[in-house]
Formats: C-alpha cells, structure tokens, sequence
C-alpha cells in the first residue's frame, strides 16, 4: 500500500543517505548537461592555449620595441593604433558577433563577406582621409595607414573564424591564432632588428596576417559551412542549398537579373541594418580604449603614453583568457536562446561569470605582489614606476572582462541596440570623469577612470540581462522598451 501512496522515482533519479541517515533523492547530470561541459571546456581549452599565445607575442613585440627602441617608439604605435581601432571596429558594423549569434541561418556567409569587402574599403578610405586631416608627421603618418591595412587583414580574418566559432570548431581558430602571432612576432622582430625601422616591423606583420587568412582561415571556415557540425541545421541548410530553381526565359533574363540584384541589395541592407547596433558598441569599445590614449598623448606627451601602454599590457593575457571563455560560451548561449531554454542560460552564464570573478580577484593580487618584478624583467626598470598605474588598470581590465561577458549574453539574445546603448553610457561617463581624475593624479587618475567607467557598465548590464530574465522572453525577434529588452 505504500508503495502505491508514494510517487514512483523516474529511472534517471537515484536515492543517497543524507548524514543523518534519511534517503534523499537526486538527478545525476544530464546529458545535456555533460556534453555542454566538455564542449565548453574543449573550445575554451583550445582558445585560451591560442589566445595566450598570442598574447605572449603581444608581450614579445612590446618587450622587443621596450629593448631595441624606447617610451617614445611604443607611444607612436599605441597612438597609431588608438586611430585606427575605432575606426575598423565601426566598419565591422558587427558582422562577427551577428555571424555567431545567427544559429537560423537568417542569412548566408557570401552575405557577410560581401558586406565585410565594402566595409573595410570604406574603413581604408576614411583612415587616409583622416591622416590628410591632421597634423601628423611622415613616420606617423605612414605608421597609421600602414596599421589600418593591418586591421582590415585581422577583420578579414575574424570574419572567417566567426563561421568556425559557429560550429564550435574552436581548435582551429586556436591554430589561426597561434601561427599568426609567432609568425607575426617573427617577422616584426627581425625586421625591426635589421632596420630599426618600426613602420618595416608592421609591414612583416601584415604579410604574416595575410599568410595565415589565405593558408588557415579560408580553407578551413568553407569545409566548415559546406558540412555544419550542428545536426539540427543540416537540413534546412540543405534545403536551401539544393533548392531547384527553373530557368526563366530568354526574354526575361535581364528583369530576372535586375530583380535578383535588387533582392541582393535588400539583403544586404537588412544584414547591416541587424548588425549596426552591434557594430557601433564594438566601436563604442574600442573608443574606451583609445579616448584615454587620446587624452594622455595631448596632454602628457608620447613618452608618458608609451608607459601607459607597457602598464596596460600585463592585462592582456586576463582579457585573452577571459575573450577565449566567453567565445568558446557565445554560440551555445544564442541556442539556449533560440531554444528559450532561459535556465540553461542563466546557468552556464553564472558559471562563466563565477570563474571570472575568481580569475579577476588572482590577477589583481598578483599583480599587487609580482607587479615590479614582471615588469623590470619585461621590459627594464625604467618602467618600474608604472606598476601602481599597472595594478589599478588589471582591476579595470577585470571590470571591462565582466562587462564585456554580460554584452556577449546580451549579444546571443541579439539585443543589439541595448548592448549599443550601454556602451555609449559608459563613454559618456569616461569622458567626464577623465579631465578631472588626470589633472589631480595623472596616469594613475586615467586608471581610475577607466575602472569606476566600467564598473558603471557592468552593473548596467546585469541589471538588463535580469529584467529580460524577469520579463520571460523567448524570442530573439521581440521589441525593446526603453533600453530594456521585453516583450511588447
């Protein structure tokens, strides 16, 4: 009779004896649950070995320029670079994170490639317009078109490991990344070293980003859309690809023709006009970045800003790392959300952010601990008196890592206006702060600024993830009231 009273347990529950002695029931991991695990800790094992490779590269040019060069050959480069970023990540108008969050395949990759050509032209365009425009001299001048073909390479190439991301297929974007920056670090080098030329030393590392999009990135990124790994869409992939059209008659062939380019040109159209939001916030990234470079090279001078960016570059192997989880996660959140599958996400996202909040608190300590002695044998003791500026800017890059994890859940759920406008607040924010924090405690008040800026977004963020939890939407299609993503 008892057995009758009491609910039968499923085959998938298994009882335990809790200390006390009294059975509890529990649900062993299910296998979706399992095989989310390993597929998260395989591409984040693959991205974050490439990842940290490249960073190392990163290092050795920096370190390289540091020995051979002085402050004043790092700050023009950093200075190229603070130019040019913003304008290439505002030609991107996103394609990649649009790319991966596209888990229907709303659009086809010949789609994104075509837009990605025009935008990097137009990027190209108005870097060399900008150059006439300013007062800059020849070395900085060829240095700073010499870095936007530079970018216009790497953008190429993230467009084609956007498709590999897609697919999980992340060991190959890791091999991109490691050969790239070795190759990259070799050729910089060398050329550096038999020159003493910096604008040479960027062109060797342009030929080495070309080398590994045409051997790598290509060939790899088209098996990859010819057999998805995703069974789901394999065949609505291949309904679309095998779709049998007639012929139109001779006579109609020129219409038909027009009709087909301008069913092009809407499509096109409507990619970049999805994409555009997030397009803007990646170029609104970029722009915190390099709007205290701006700032510190105006009033500081090209030295100081030389210092600046040895100081900042400890942070990035905590940003590679924290960019390879939050690639290795993206796909996988935009399935979740497609699926409406609202606990999955909020659980793998609160695993992510519990990991970085670990990683964040060592890299803070270390750096308070080992800072001087990192930085003496990285690049000499002339720029010891940097590590209090180095200390203060890992605890921002810890903040700028949550916020940037929290914009890639807001990016899977293909709100892009929103993430558009929380990083537009957070420049509007830093530009305030910035004149102020720099005129009481120069480099060290630029740090600051950048830490509480960032701190302000992030708290931002969180706050628009859980008011699209609370509201329960399912749809990546819904309507945005006020910033807040919610069912309308």
């Amino acid at each position: 009779m008892s057995s009758l009273l009491s609910p039968a347990l499923p085959k998938d529950r298994k009882t335990r004896k809790s200390p006390g002695g009294v059975e509890a029931n529990y649900s062993p991991p299910s296998d979706e649950t399992r095989q989310e695990n390993r597929a998260i800790r395989r591409g984040f094992s693959w991205l974050a070995a490439g990842n940290v490779v490249n960073a190392a590269c990163s290092w050795g040019r920096l370190a390289l320029l540091a020995r051979v060069g002085n402050a004043e050959m790092i700050g023009q480069l950093t200075l190229a670079l603070a130019v040019c970023k913003p304008i290439g990540d505002f030609a991107d108008i996103g394609l990649c994170g649009s790319l991966i969050s596209d888990a229907t395949r709303q659009f086809r990759l010949r789609d994104y490639l075509s837009l990605r050509f025009l935008t990097c032209g137009l990027s190209l365009l108005v870097i060399v317009a900008t150059v006439a425009a300013g007062a800059y001299d020849a070395a900085t001048t060829r240095l700073i078109v010499l870095a936007g073909i530079l970018i216009a390479c790497e953008s190429m190439c993230d467009i084609f490991q956007a498709v590999l991301q897609r697919e999980e297929r992340m060991h190959w974007v890791a091999i991109s990344l490691i050969v790239r920056g070795l190759l990259g670090l070799a050729l910089f080098g060398l050329l550096v070293l038999l020159t003493h030329n910096l604008t040479v030393g960027a062109l060797g590392y342009c030929i080495a980003t070309l080398a590994t999009l045409v051997v790598i990135d290509v060939p790899r990124a088209l098996i990859c859309e010819k057999q998805p790994t995703n069974s789901h869409l394999k065949s609505q992939i291949s309904n679309l690809r095998f779709q049998i059209v007639k012929s139109p008659p001779i006579a109609s062939a020129g219409p038909v023709i027009i009709a087909r380019d301008e069913a092009r040109k809407r499509t096109l159209f409507r990619l970049a006009w999805v994409s555009l939001p997030l397009g803007l916030a990646t170029a609104s990234l970029s722009l915190t970045t390099s709007i205290p470079r701006y700032w510190i090279s105006a009033r500081l001078g090209n030295e100081a800003l030389g210092g600046f960016a040895v100081a900042g570059s400890l942070m990035i192997a905590m940003s590679y790392v924290v960019g390879a989880l939050s690639q290795a996660a993206c796909p996988r959140l935009a399935r979740y959300h497609a699926a409406g599958n609202r606990a999955a996400f909020l659980r793998l996202l609160g695993r992510l952010a519990l990991w970085l909040a670990v990683l964040t608190v060592v890299s803070v300590v270390g750096m308070a601990v080992c800072g001087r002695l990192a930085i003496r044998l990285l690049f000499g003791s002339a720029f010891v008196p940097y590590t209090a500026v180095a200390t203060c800017l890992m605890l921002a890059a810890g903040l700028r890592n949550f916020s940037i994890l929290l914009g890639r859940a807001i990016t899977s759920m293909r709100r892009f206006r929103t993430g558009l406008g929380l990083r537009l607040l957070g420049i509007v924010v830093l530009v305030l702060m910035l004149p102020g924090w720099i005129a009481w405690l120069g480099l060290l008040g630029a740090a600051w600024a950048i830490s509480l800026s960032w701190l302000i977004t992030t708290l931002l963020s969180l706050a628009v993830i859980l008011r699209f939890l609370e509201c329960g939407d399912k749809s990546p299609h819904s309507k945005e009231i006020s910033g807040f993503p919610c069912r309308g």
